[in-house]
């Protein structure tokens, strides 16, 4: 019994130290293992960092070529972008010239249209149609010249010349023209035509007396010469007496006493005479020169201001001064341009007549 006990021992002691020799084993063989593999994966790291830093520089040199074909895709899209703008400009001024080209076109188009329908019916007029556009004509000569320069007499001549080619057309529809005519006429005459000629020389004529004018001063020259002296009478008797009396005549002549109204003004000097003169002949020329050209409120001024001229600086009381200022303002209140009648409703009359015989008026000009 003891020697089975003593086996059952050893087989047990057997099976735990072969147990414990098979666990030292292993385990010496897993750290044999561990060391290689830690030993085989630090190479495989070191190629796996290589090749993250091989991807990542080829990314960054990729990402940079992108940005480089993005930037020359941008600059190729705004030159793009500038060179349909310029072609979209030129279209448009293209446009425009095509558009003016157009119209200018049709303008001419339409003027030889017009043309050739003047040309077809001045070349079917007859008798009648050219004589009512030759009176059309003269009556358009006539208003023009009234409206324009004021030209009565050649007004009159047309309006004359256009009875007479009425007259020898011989029609009875113009019987209603030549009585307009032969009124306007009429009222052409009736009209009264400022003289410019005759005042021109009237203001030329104050020239002299300008020169000549006393001024309102106190000197004893200006005082005498405005002083009426006594004629003395005539006698019959000769002798001692008529000597007497001729001395004391005489006698009286040396002392001259006048009132005056209003202050004395002391004498001037020889240049302020001079300028006091030349300015009342400035503003004379001036006058002359509103009448030439007819300028009526310019003219009438310039005689104003030469009246009050005169009356602040030259004696009143001498009688070429009184003459200047008469003639003066005579021609103030002259009127340099008329009123003018209006002969207008003959032509109008003959434009009528125009469009009754079926031929279109010479001018397309309007008669207001």
């Amino acid at each position: 019994m003891s020697d089975q006990i003593n086996q059952k021992d050893i087989k047990t002691t057997a099976g735990t130290d072969s147990k414990t020799n098979t666990k030292v084993v292993s385990d010496s063989t897993k750290k044999v293992t561990d060391i290689g593999n830690k030993s085989a994966s630090i190479p495989v790291s070191y190629l796996i960092f290589v090749l993250l830093l091989g991807v990542a520089g080829f990314c960054f040199v990729l990402w940079n070529k992108i940005q480089d074909v993005q930037l020359e895709q941008q600059q190729i899209l705004i030159k793009a972008r500038e060179q349909v703008s310029n072609v979209e400009l030129k279209l448009d001024q293209r446009e425009v010239t095509f558009k003016q080209y157009r119209l200018s076109s049709e303008q001419q188009l339409k003027s030889l249209r017009e043309a050739v329908i003047q040309l077809r019916s001045v070349a079917g007029r007859g008798k009648t149609g050219w004589v009512l556009s030759e009176v059309e004509y003269l009556l358009l000569i006539a208003n023009h010249q009234l409206r324009l320069s004021g030209n009565i007499k050649t007004a009159i001549q047309a309006l004359t010349e256009a009875d007479e080619r009425l007259h020898s057309l011989g029609d009875p529809r113009s019987l209603t023209t030549r009585k307009l005519i032969a009124v306007e006429i009429q009222s052409l005459k009736k009209v009264k035509v400022p003289d410019i000629s005759g005042m021109t020389l009237k203001l030329d004529s104050l020239t002299e007396p300008v020169l000549s004018m006393a001024l309102a001063t106190a000197s004893v020259e200006t005082l005498r010469g405005n002083v009426k002296k006594d004629k003395v009478p005539k006698s019959k008797e000769k002798g001692l007496a008529k000597s007497l009396e001729n001395a004391l005549n005489k006698l009286k002549g040396l002392v001259v006493v006048r009132r005056l109204s209003q202050p004395i003004k002391p004498m001037l000097k020889p240049e302020q005479e001079a300028a006091i003169r030349q300015v009342l002949e400035l503003k004379l020329q001036a006058a002359r020169v509103a009448l030439v050209l007819g300028k009526q409120q310019r003219f009438h001024s310039s005689l104003v201001a030469s009246i009050s001229w005169i009356k602040s600086n030259f004696d009143t009381s001498n009688k070429v001064v009184q003459q200047v200022l008469l003639v003066i303002g005579q021609l103030a209140d002259a009127k340099l341009k008329p009123i003018l009648p209006d002969i207008s409703s003959s032509l109008r009359e003959v434009r009528l007549l125009l469009q009754q015989t079926g031929k279109p008026s010479t001018s397309s000009e309007s008669v207001k």
